[in-house]
């Protein structure tokens, strides 16, 4: 009989490990991609509540920007204008992103498209690729400018974090 007792316990302590090994290595993962599914339905089920947002700069640091457009979760452009940077787009970023000094000499400013901005992202949660840079460029440029704060910090979510979530490997690090 202890026997008996001894070979259901290795029995469960077996599956015990094999599913603690499965949900390390794929369980994080499938709960993950799920939680980005229902993230992304959301989104498409109150569509009216949101706008993506996406910019090109003159580069990563100090950069400012060269091109912003806002569309809704329908597709249909709120916003897609070039704008004229105080400093030069490097070739280097030219060959990135396409866009040069010649196409932006014309375009408005910064603050010339600031207010625009402002009134398409109001009421509106904001949806960026690259969250954490698109917002700090955004804050460089109305500071260099003196304007007022877009406040996106607190209305404004991650399409990368999303992404990664959904296709991801799990990083222990990054959860």
């Amino acid at each position: 009989k202890q026997l008996e007792n001894l070979a259901k316990q290795r029995e469960k302590q077996g599956k015990i490990r094999r599913y603690r090994e499965w949900y390390e290595s794929w369980g994080k993962l499938e709960i993950d991609r799920v939680d980005a599914v229902k993230t992304a339905k959301n989104y498409l089920e109150n569509k009216n509540q949101y706008v993506i947002l996406d910019t090109e700069t003159t580069g990563l640091n100090e950069a400012e920007i060269v091109e912003i457009a806002i569309i809704d979760l329908d597709g249909k452009t709120l916003l897609n204008t070039l704008v004229k940077p105080r400093i030069l787009i490097p070739p280097e970023v030219i060959k990135i992103h396409g866009i040069t000094n010649e196409m932006v000499a014309d375009s408005p400013s910064f603050s010339e498209v600031h207010s625009t901005i402002v009134e398409v992202l109001k009421d509106k949660k904001v949806l960026i690729w690259n969250r954490q840079f698109d917002i700090s460029i955004l804050n460089y440029c109305r500071n260099i400018h003196k304007l007022p704060s877009f406040k996106l910090s607190d209305r404004s979510e991650c399409l990368m974090e999303i992404h990664a979530q959904w296709y991801g490997e799990w990083s222990t690090y990054w959860h």
